[in-house]
Order: structure tokens, then C-alpha cells, then sequence
């Protein structure tokens, strides 16, 4: 059984709150109470398995995977062993660590190939940032943040690059803040009330930019926020009429505040993301 060792943005965070929602690990698997339903083990395991980062490449000791999920060491080694077995995790002998294994990317290639809208979007948003030469992305919510399913990097020299799986705060972005305010738009109150209750500090400390977002997109169609996340970083979203999982998308757009300036989002960028938002929700079949 191996053993371990007994363990797209460059710009800082505007706000205390906002650097606490992006680099918090809280045990979001958690229920608020635990039922017959609930297989704990099974919650530990995917737990550990998403502790995982970017730039993690090299693997995790058992001590850093248990610092990272809150799970005793010896938990850890149990569930990385079985993981390893199973294929989730790869093992490096040599320095102790747990790597991410091809079982993972199979999961990710089976799911990502199922989403047809990817393959719709993709020559839409490439001729978007093609012409403007700025980021832009569909993003899925996972629990309090948003998740890119399909992107194009601005080609722009400081374009901020996109990653396909990259998360940001829900509260904190423009890609949440639209994907919120069609919640709103829509009435789904029960999820509006499960995020607002998971993180109620981060809520409370956005709350008017999220009203803001909502009553930009009910004028306009589109919402903008000003160094949001992080500091020097623009952005503006659209929600996307698209259903994936029983959940809502959005539409959004981010870089520079040099090369995103807020008279372009309103005047250009904004009006632009629309049309391909409603392209979009046009070719998916409903």
C-alpha cells in the first residue's frame, strides 16, 4: 500500500471578503442535516479529490490533502489508497505524493462531450474574441462558484487567459452576479436562498452590487462590475438562457480594466455579448 508524507488572473483581490471566497476550502459536500440518503464516505472521498489546484501537478502528500480538506491524516491515507487503486489518484513512490490519475480525465472528457452547447458556442465565441480581442467564456455554477465550460482567450497581448474548469466566486463576478440575477429574473428563489445561506458574510458584503447587477440586466441586458474579484480586472455578463444539469448559465467577458474600460463595456462589449448570448440559446435545442 503506498504511503505518503505523514499532507487566470494576476491581479490581488479587492477586498478582504473577496480574497476569503477565493481561496476558502470549506467542506461545501456538507449537508446542513445528515440524513439516511447521505453517504458520508463517499462525500470524503469527492472531498479530497477536489482539494485539487491548478499548478498541483506534482501531487499532494497525505499531511497537505489533509490540511487542505480538514480530514484526519489517516483517513486520507485510506481514501488516497483506494483512490489510487481505482485509478482517480497516481502515486509518485518517490517523494510520498498523489497525483490526479486518468480515471479523473475520463470523467471530465465523458461529461464535457455530452454538453452539445459547447460545441455550438465554440466558433461563436471565437469570432467574439477574435473581433474584440478580449476573454470570453459560458459558465456553469458548482455550489458558490462559477465554472468555465467553454472559453476563448482574448488575443490581446494582456488578455487574461481561460481555462476550461477555471472557478470564480459567484458573489464577486460578473459571470456570477448575471447567472444570480437570472435567478432573480426567473423567480428561483430556492437556490438564491441556498447560496445566499452558504456563504452570508460574502452576500451581505456584495449585496448592492448584486442588486446592481440584477437591475442593470433587467434595463440593459447586461451587467458590469469594476475590479469586482480583483483588483484592475473588468468584467460583463449576460445570463444564457441555456439549460445544463437543471441549472442556469451565463455569458461573460473579462480582462484589463486598460483594455475593458466601463464606457466600452456599456457601448460595445455589453450589446455584443448579448447577440451571441441569444445566438446561442437560438441553435441549442430546447
Amino acid at each position: 500500500m503506498p504511503k505518503g508524507n505523514r499532507r487566470k488572473f494576476a491581479a490581488a483581490p479587492a477586498t478582504d471578503g473577496a480574497q476569503r471566497a477565493a481561496t476558502a476550502t470549506p467542506d461545501e459536500l456538507a449537508v446542513a442535516a445528515p440524513d439516511g440518503q447521505f453517504i458520508e464516505a463517499l462525500a470524503r472521498g469527492l472531498r479530497l479529490l477536489q482539494c485539487y489546484r491548478a499548478g498541483d501537478e506534482h501531487g499532494l502528500t497525505n499531511k497537505e490533502i489533509a490540511a487542505r480538506t480538514g480530514l484526519a491524516t489517516p483517513t486520507v491515507s485510506r481514501l488516497c489508497f483506494t483512490l489510487h487503486r481505482l485509478g482517480y489518484l497516481v502515486y509518485d513512490g518517490n517523494n510520498g505524493r498523489y497525483a490526479m490519475g486518468p480515471a479523473i480525465l475520463k470523467l471530465s472528457y465523458v461529461m464535457l462531450n455530452n454538453l452539445d452547447i459547447r460545441q455550438i458556442a465554440r466558433p461563436l465565441l471565437r469570432e467574439f474574441a477574435d473581433r474584440t480581442r478580449v476573454t470570453v467564456g459560458i459558465n456553469l455554477r458548482d455550489r458558490q462558484r462559477m465554472v468555465v465550460l467553454e472559453g476563448v482567450s482574448g488575443t490581446s497581448p494582456v488578455a487574461l487567459r481561460l481555462d476550461i474548469g477555471s472557478r470564480v466566486p459567484i458573489v464577486y463576478t460578473a459571470a456570477g452576479r448575471a447567472y444570480l440575477a437570472g435567478l432573480m429574473l426567473s423567480g428561483a428563489s430556492d437556490t438564491l436562498a441556498e447560496i445566499r445561506q452558504a456563504e452570508p458574510q460574502a452576500w451581505q458584503e456584495q449585496q448592492t452590487g448584486i442588486e446592481q447587477a440584477c437591475s442593470q440586466i433587467r434595463a440593459r441586458g447586461f451587467c458590469i462590475t469594476e475590479g469586482g474579484w480583483q483588483r484592475e480586472v473588468n468584467g460583463v455578463a449576460v445570463p444564457l438562457a441555456v439549460k445544463y444539469a437543471g441549472g442556469q448559465l451565463s455569458l461573460s467577458c473579462g480582462g484589463p480594466a486598460q483594455d475593458m474600460s466601463v464606457q466600452r463595456m456599456e457601448q460595445e462589449l455589453g450589446p455584443m455579448l448579448i447577440a451571441v448570448a441569444r445566438e446561442i440559446e437560438m441553435r441549442v435545442p430546447h
